[in-house]
């Protein structure tokens, strides 16, 4: 499962308010950790947000990443957009343009 002195991040609760680990499993690898990562105190506790936003951005510009945009439309649409990614609807990013 993880390799001893590993850890497991947890992240996001939108599936389920509730999981399950194979306990004996993890415990037997030895020294390992389950770490519960929430987005807005990893910002405040680590950096601001507009550091990774500007990094992320220049890698974009840069087209060193490709992000995956699944949606792409028209702002006026955010709420059948936003409908779609609560349903899980499509795999990605939506972008919404602004006319």
């Amino acid at each position: 499962m993880l390799a001893p002195g590993g850890t497991c991040v947890t992240f996001g609760v939108s599936e389920s308010a509730t999981s399950t680990i194979a306990s004996a499993e993890f415990f037997r690898a030895g020294g390992v950790k389950l770490y519960g990562l929430m987005l807005f105190h990893e910002l405040r506790r680590v950096e601001p947000a507009t550091n990774g936003l500007a990094l992320l951005a220049g890698l974009v510009a840069a087209n060193t990443i490709r992000p995956h945009i699944a949606v792409e439309t028209l702002w006026t649409e955010i709420g059948s957009v936003a409908r779609r990614l609560l349903d899980r609807a499509f795999a990605g990013k939506a972008v919404l343009h602004l006319s």
